[in-house]
């Protein structure tokens, strides 16, 4: 994928049910970013209130630069960032849908 704000990146959008594990609940428009902080892979699951309405995930640097983007995300449960182009640090991760910014979260890059 190639943006003119981000850099080539991997993504990869999932639609899973795992078998064997404890599936957790989310409140109401709760969005679960996991693991945080994160070394290789982080999977972002999106709550059912969005799942049809949610347009865009992106992901900036502590200052500011937008560093992944990825667009037309309706009817996706789950996205997973592949992380090994991204330097150790804070980012911010954001989702928006069609009227506004939806959720914000800070996440940890520390690679071993």
């Amino acid at each position: 994928m190639s943006n003119e704000n981000a850099s080539d990146t991997y993504c990869k959008i999932l639609d899973l049910n795992p078998v064997g594990l404890e599936e957790i609940e989310l409140e109401e428009g709760e969005f679960l970013v996991f693991p945080n902080p994160s070394t290789d892979f982080l999977t972002i699951k999106i709550p059912d209130a969005f799942y049809k309405t949610l347009l865009e995930i992106n992901m900036s640097t502590i200052s500011g630069k937008t560093v992944f983007v990825q667009r037309n995300v309706l009817g996706v449960n789950q996205l997973e960032i592949e992380l090994s182009q991204y330097p150790d640090g804070i980012y911010f991760l954001k989702a928006f849908d069609q009227n506004e910014q939806v959720f914000s979260t800070k996440v940890v890059i520390a690679k071993l």
